[in-house]
C-alpha cells in the first residue's frame, strides 16, 4: 500500500480526502495522516453525558468526524447498515467491542480489542456491528471515516438483541 506522505495538518488532511475518489484512498489517507491531536483540538467539543460527533468534511461520498470521549464513554451498540467506515484512534485508547446476532437474535459479542494511537479498524458493509468504548481515565479523541456519509444507524439492545433504525445523532456544535 502506498503511503501519502506529508499529510501534517487539517488543511492536508481534507484536501487529500478531497481529491480520494475511492474507499481504499480514503483508507490510505486516513492511515497515512500525521496530524497532531493538540491541531484538531481546536474542532473538538466536549459533553460531560455523551461523546460527541464532530464533521470536518462532508462531501456526497464520505464524511470525516471527529469523536471525542471523555473517560468512561462509549457509543451504544450499533451498526452502519450498508455504508462503510474506519476508526482511527489520535488521542487515548478505545475499547472495540464486535458482535453478530445468533440464531434466536441474542447479541454475541465475537471480538475485543483495544485500539490505541494509529491503529485502523475497519468496519465493512454488512460486519459493521460493534461498540466503542474510552477505557482511560484521560479524554480520547478519534479520526472516523464513513463512505457514504451516515444518515441512520441500527441500535441494539444488549439485552434483547432488538435493532432499531434511529437517525444519527447530530454534530456537535463548536
Amino acid at each position: 500500500m502506498l503511503m501519502q506522505p506529508g499529510i501534517r495538518t487539517l488543511p492536508g488532511l481534507l484536501a487529500a480526502l478531497r481529491k480520494a475518489r475511492t474507499r481504499s484512498a480514503y483508507e490510505r489517507v486516513l492511515r497515512s495522516a500525521e496530524v497532531p491531536a493538540e491541531e484538531l483540538a481546536g474542532q473538538a467539543t466536549w459533553n460531560n453525558r455523551h461523546y460527541t460527533r464532530n464533521c470536518l468534511l462532508r462531501t456526497a461520498d464520505m464524511e470525516l468526524m471527529l469523536i471525542c470521549f471523555e473517560p468512561g464513554q462509549g457509543t451504544s451498540i450499533h451498526d452502519y447498515g450498508a455504508e462503510e467506515g474506519w476508526v482511527r484512534p489520535i488521542r487515548g485508547e478505545l475499547a472495540e467491542e464486535r458482535y453478530r446476532l445468533d440464531e434466536d437474535g441474542m447479541l454475541v459479542c465475537t471480538e475485543e480489542r483495544r485500539l490505541t494511537v494509529d491503529d485502523v479498524s475497519h468496519l465493512a458493509k454488512g460486519a459493521s456491528l460493534h461498540r466503542f468504548t474510552n477505557p482511560l481515565p484521560m479524554r480520547s479523541m478519534s479520526l472516523n471515516i464513513y463512505a457514504r456519509p451516515l444518515r441512520s444507524w441500527n441500535v441494539y439492545d444488549s439485552r434483547s438483541g432488538n435493532g432499531r433504525l434511529r437517525p444519527v445523532p447530530p454534530v456537535s456544535k463548536r
